[in-house]
């Protein structure tokens, strides 16, 4: 069960992570702003937003999926 877990976050990250760069990458070129922050830290933001992104489905996914998790 730990090997399917594995591939599944590996899986999970593989797949929304180029998601949030390209966001970053529009972002950026875009030349959007939030807060009065100039462009590229908003993308920079954006893309470390996208990041714990993928951190809180990981820790979601695995709770989901695992007994023993759950449990603790």
């Amino acid at each position: 069960m730990a090997w399917i877990l594995i591939i599944l976050l590996i899986l999970l990250g593989g797949l929304i992570a180029p998601f949030g760069d390209l966001l970053g990458t529009k972002i950026g070129k875009s030349r959007f702003s939030i807060l009065k922050l100039r462009p590229k830290k908003t993308a920079t933001i954006i893309t470390v937003i996208t990041g714990g992104f993928i951190s809180s489905m990981s820790i979601a996914l695995l709770s989901l999926l695992s007994e023993d998790i759950r449990q603790r």
